[in-house]
């Protein structure tokens, strides 16, 4: 049985956490081979920076299906702009963060959640170790938000 350890929280079997199929076997939802998990543990992004920043997978091979990015660290009002990139030369861009978006997050206990339409996005199946993130218009001051990103684990 797959045991999977999570941080501070105690070990679980891969039932436990996502159940069996109809058919009663263990670790299988409906039509997949397991469920969709957080693939960055935690990401800070600076908002105050048009920086490439590289965000690094827990995984060796994966396919992304969705970002989250919350908790920041004050109202966003100014960072505008950017996205999610394949090359650290903003080359491809795999999701494009719509002007506006991020003052969403003017509320601290906001979110905003990116689901791309992207053509690249959506077939890509990652081996790659590093992907990217900027902003087009800085922020002003100190300012971060976390970013999740989920997807299925295929390695």
């Amino acid at each position: 049985m797959n045991t999977i350890k999570t941080k501070n929280l105690p070990s679980r079997t891969l039932t436990e956490i996502v159940g069996n199929d109809l058919n009663g076997n263990a670790g299988k939802q409906a039509g997949t081979s397991f469920g969709k998990v957080r693939l960055i543990a935690s990401f800070q992004a600076n908002l105050n920076t048009t920086s490439v920043q590289s965000i690094t997978p827990n995984s060796t091979k994966f396919i992304i299906s969705d970002i989250v990015m919350a908790n920041s660290s004050k109202a966003i009002t100014t960072a505008d702009g950017g996205g999610f990139y394949h090359d650290a030369l903003k080359g491809t861009t795999l999701i494009d963060i719509d002007t506006n978006q991020l003052t969403r997050l003017a509320i601290p206990d906001n979110f905003i959640s990116l689901i791309s339409g992207n053509l690249i996005w959506n077939t890509k199946i990652w081996v790659d170790n590093t992907f990217y993130f900027a902003v087009t218009t800085p922020e002003g001051s100190p300012a971060t938000c976390d970013v999740y990103i989920y997807g299925y684990d295929i390695s």
